[in-house]
């Protein structure tokens, strides 16, 4: 075969694909759509909760983060943050008693700012700022519970 007649064959199978892909109506193509998924109606019920379940845990994530930004920032205290993370936690109580039995602490807000503390503890800072930041923390900590922080979380 000639160059000239391997391409006129390519051609000839992609116009025959155009065509046959063309002549399909657009209705036979709505089933490979996310919105047309055959499912039942409590099967479809489960997966709306299950995605705002999911949903509302992503926007938990992303507000911690942020309150994380901002005590690093220095622009709250870590008292404020154990706050926001204790209010944050009880969507579910799961997640309260999760940290109950991870963190120590005498009452809610005291492990939240433990964890809080653990997770500014895994932010890349440079050697400075991370000794300016967890000094500062650890003054709050001790101001706020009367204590020093666990060394598990320095």
């Amino acid at each position: 075969m000639s160059h000239t007649s391997i391409c006129i064959f390519i051609v000839s199978v992609a116009i025959s694909i155009l065509i046959g892909v063309w002549s399909i109506e657009l209705n036979d193509w709505s089933v490979f759509g996310p919105d047309d998924i055959c499912e039942d109606a409590k099967a479809r019920q489960t997966r709306i909760i299950r995605e705002q379940y999911f949903e509302k845990i992503n926007l938990r994530i992303a507000r911690k983060n942020a309150l994380l930004d901002d005590l690093a920032a220095g622009d709250q205290t870590l008292a404020q943050v154990a706050d926001e993370f204790v209010r944050l936690d009880q969507i579910a109580p799961s997640y309260t008693n999760l940290i109950r039995t991870r963190y120590p602490g005498n009452s809610d807000q005291e492990r939240e700012a433990n964890m809080a503390f653990e997770y500014i503890s895994f932010r890349p800072f440079p050697p400075a700022e991370r000794i300016r930041v967890i000094t500062r923390l650890q003054r709050e900590f001790e101001t706020a519970f009367g204590h020093p922080v666990s060394p598990k979380y320095q």
